[in-house]
């Protein structure tokens, strides 16, 4: 029962597709920016926020992500050159950045 509720609009399964295809192409030029915003600005920043909160499970959070970013860098410095001609591996890098950060991580 929709009472009080507003219209609701279907989305076609082609346009959420379409956009997430295009979204996935955006190529190494704009990923490469895009990648060190999620893996240091944002987390620098959220880290900073969790040790004025002084919350352990923000720390816990936290450190938990620079050590696995930590890793992935590490893995990368010496395996960029084969990973980067990997079809949509900066792609594939945004979206762990992307989920790295969550509290669900």
């Amino acid at each position: 029962n929709g009472e009080g509720r507003g219209p609701v609009t279907q989305v076609e399964p082609g346009v959420v597709g379409g956009g997430a295809a295009r979204a996935m192409l955006m190529g190494q030029f704009l990923a490469k920016p895009v990648c060190h915003f999620l893996g240091y600005l944002y987390p620098a920043y959220q880290s900073y926020k969790a040790v004025k909160r002084n919350d352990p499970a923000l720390h816990t959070q936290w450190l938990t992500f620079w050590i696995v970013s930590t890793y992935f860098s590490v893995v990368e410095v010496f395996g960029d050159t084969l990973l980067s001609w990997l079809p949509f591996y900066y792609e594939a890098k945004v979206a762990l950045l992307v989920w790295l950060p969550t509290p669900d991580f």
